[in-house]
């Protein structure tokens, strides 16, 4: 695939699988989204003993109904898809992480490869909260639309996992729900392996690239000023052990 001109087609990508998501929950209040599991419970397979079942039971359903009467929730609900951030903060944190990483990344090159060129480099997390960055040699990298896996060369790695991407403000509203979910025992009946808060998570994940996006774009010449990197250079996000998605090329 031509990769000039690929820059702003990666940016446009992820604001569309950002706003794919986040336009099936912006509307939501807690009720709404409650309602919504309901009404949609699941049947389930089993795949121990084939039996199927809804995912919540009457008991189940009875302990979501009664957490609408709980004003705490709901109000941690109406944060979480309210999307408040203050953007040019959270900028200017991620361009700082991102400077000392990538700077340490430089002299760990120069140290045990010498001057080994770069072409890729994945930004990673477990949670959003916090992420760190890995850097390879030379491949045949792609431009995706959606998040897939893909080989390389996994040999000359650099990995920094002692210096991270701090972004625990940013995700503070997912954390604050899951925890309040916890606390009140609604986590299968709320959480897991639901789609719609899936689409939430998946918003706040895509948002979170959005950002990385704009400081890399904004800011790339000097975050790899003297780095020996091998153009086009590819950085890639993802969940840990999870497909990539492209964040930004410097063509």
């Amino acid at each position: 695939m031509e990769v000039v001109g690929q820059s702003e087609n990666i940016r446009k990508n992820l604001q569309y699988l950002f706003d794919k998501n986040f336009n099936r929950v912006k509307s939501l209040n807690y009720k709404n989204f409650v309602d919504y599991l309901i009404d949609n419970n699941e049947i389930v397979l089993n795949n121990y003993t084939r039996e199927v079942y809804f995912r919540m039971d009457e008991i189940e359903i009875t302990e979501v109904k009664n957490s609408l009467k709980n004003f705490k929730i709901s109000s941690i609900f109406e944060k979480l898809v309210k999307f408040e951030f203050d953007e040019i903060l959270l900028k200017n944190n991620l361009k700082s992480d991102l400077k000392k990483i990538i700077s340490k990344l430089q002299r760990e090159n120069l140290d045990k490869f010498d001057s080994l060129e770069r072409q890729v480099l994945f930004i990673s997390f477990d949670n959003l909260s916090e992420s760190w960055c890995s850097i390879y040699g030379k491949g045949d990298f792609p431009i995706l639309k959606n998040p897939e896996y893909f080989d390389y060369d996994y040999s000359n790695q650099l990995f920094q996992f002692e210096k991270k991407i701090d972004s625990t403000s940013f995700s503070k509203p997912l954390f604050d729900f899951e925890r309040i979910v916890d606390e009140l025992d609604l986590y299968n009946q709320l959480i897991n392996d639901f789609e719609l808060y899936n689409c939430i998570y998946e918003s706040y994940k895509y948002k979170y690239f959005l950002l990385l996006n704009e400081v890399l774009s904004e800011n790339d010449g000097e975050l790899f000023k003297n780095f020996p990197i091998i153009k086009p250079f590819y950085i890639y996000g993802n969940e840990h052990d999870c497909e990539y998605i492209n964040l930004h090329i410097i063509e």
